[in-house]
């Protein structure tokens, strides 16, 4: 909802899993009576299909889940069940508060919600209970100081303490982010800030997105931006807008295009016939049909030349050369023609871009080279010199001469965390594996999605049929469930 990270915020707010379609029940409720969700209506449908794909997946492997990971220093203490009761152990696997609720979550703010027989509380990290056992409280975390709380149908919010501070006056609200959180009424929405302050007054018949610092605006079929603290940094005036970047949005009057810098001063001429945002200093922008790069100044750094140009990525942007060919552009202007054609080009990380040729899929680097053979059914960036290539059904790594690290023999390679990632079986569980591929466990764990089942500093939560418990980065549990 807030920084356009919707699918983010909401579909990582997985709770206890007996709760988990319960949760999602009561969102799509709320969205929908406030008429943020509609299939119809381009985009909006986005929110409740992703909350609809993450339930069923959930509620399909039975997993449990224990909500975000709290942002910094690796937790100290770590949820657990033990036969059907959750707990907190500490990273030593000591059992530090006893298991004893329905559920739990991760610590936020030094505060844990607890669950038991449907109703929510809060402990402190000796498991006292701080906030007791009350109706109006659900599956959310401390942010800012705050946290939601229902009080005869109307939504405010409570402190660390318990306290009411904001008093219940919304038909609607969500956690705090960076300083503000989306409220509304009477179908209006606004932000306000953590003393209950309205920072953005409700105003909005749309629920609003920050992109980064700024809100887009729309009256009349015209688009401005709003910042954080609720200035206007420009009415709405244009006919067209693009998100801000490296300080700068490109804008559009009529069919001409120039940059808006973040005073709301008209920082570049509009003067183009298309514009893009800026990307490692330049962006594309056209006239007549002919693209080149402007830098943050306005000036053209690579002339008009191109029939389309894409953002710079790693150094480089793929162009399309007059002559019909495509090639690659540096930052100062040197370009590289490709001597092959390609149906697609991912951007360029670590010197190499995945690029699509046959159908397969192969790995190009910055002089236009095939550095590794379009052999593949799937390709994924490179990420720490090892990409996740697959073929026949059958993922595995590479390195970035196109050696094979990793034999192509697993059902899929989740992402590297702290070194480590998961492979799956046919089956559909999964062990631990290195970087060089070694197997750190047997094919024992069920599969799970969310924050709360990666690496933190060296450790991290597993599930199998038969319990849960913690590893540690050489595959050794450091406890488990009897």
């Amino acid at each position: 909802m807030i920084d356009g990270e919707v699918v983010k915020y909401y579909t990582i707010i997985p709770g206890f899993k007996n709760k988990f379609s319960r949760t999602i029940e009561k969102w799509r409720e709320w969205f929908q009576k406030k008429k943020v969700l509609s299939i119809s209506q381009p985009g909006r449908g986005i929110l409740w299909k992703a909350l609809a794909i993450i339930s069923m997946c959930l509620m399909l492997v039975g997993m449990t889940m224990f909500g975000q990971v709290e942002k910094g220093p690796p937790p100290d203490l770590l949820p657990v069940y033990v036969k059907g009761k959750a707990g907190f152990i500490n990273r030593q696997g000591k059992m530090v508060i006893p298991p004893k609720f329905d559920g739990v979550r991760h610590f936020h703010e030094g505060r844990a919600c607890v669950e038991i027989r449907d109703r929510y509380g809060y402990i402190d990290r000796t498991g006292k209970m701080v906030i007791p056992f009350r109706q109006g409280l659900d599956l959310d975390d401390f942010s800012h100081g705050r946290v939601p709380i229902v009080i005869k149908g109307k939504y405010g919010y409570i402190d660390r303490q318990g306290n009411v501070v904001i008093k219940p006056q919304f038909d609607g609200a969500t956690f705090f982010h960076r300083g503000l959180a989306l409220v509304d009424s009477e179908g209006l929405y606004g932000f306000i800030d953590p003393a209950g302050k309205l920072v953005i007054p409700l105003q909005f018949d749309r629920y609003p997105v920050f992109y980064g610092d700024f809100l887009r605006l729309e009256s009349g079929g015209k688009h401005g931006f709003m910042d954080r603290k609720g200035r206007i940094v420009s009415p709405p005036k244009f006919d067209s807008t693009r998100d801000f970047a490296e300080g700068l949005a490109a804008v559009a009057s009529g069919n001409k295009w120039g940059y808006l810098d973040e005073t709301g001063k008209l920082a570049i001429a509009l003067q183009y016939d298309d514009a893009s945002s800026f990307s490692q200093g330049l962006a594309a922008v056209a006239i007549e049909g002919r693209y080149g790069y402007l830098d943050h100044t306005g000036q053209m750094a690579i002339p008009l030349q191109f029939s389309a140009a894409e953002k710079f990525s790693d150094g480089v942007a793929l162009v399309h050369l007059p002559d019909g060919t495509k090639g690659l552009v540096d930052k100062q202007g040197k370009i590289v023609t490709l001597n092959f054609s390609f149906e697609h080009m991912k951007p360029f990380t670590e010197g190499l871009a995945v690029v699509k040729v046959g159908g397969k899929y192969g790995y190009v680097d910055k002089q236009g080279t095939l550095i590794v053979e379009p052999r593949y059914d799937r390709a994924y960036s490179f990420n720490q010199g090892l990409a996740t290539v697959a073929r026949e059904g059958k993922y595995g790594l590479i390195d970035r001469t196109g050696k094979v690290v990793v034999p192509l023999e697993y059902d899929h390679i989740t992402h590297f965390l702290e070194d480590r990632a998961r492979a799956f079986d046919q089956q559909g569980h999964y062990a631990i594996i290195d970087r060089s591929g070694r197997l750190l466990t047997p094919f024992m764990f069920l599969p799970h999605e969310g924050e709360d089942f990666g690496f933190h500093g060296g450790l991290a939560y597993v599930e199998w049929e038969e319990g849960n418990g913690y590893i540690n980065r050489e595959g050794k549990f450091i406890w488990k469930s009897e």
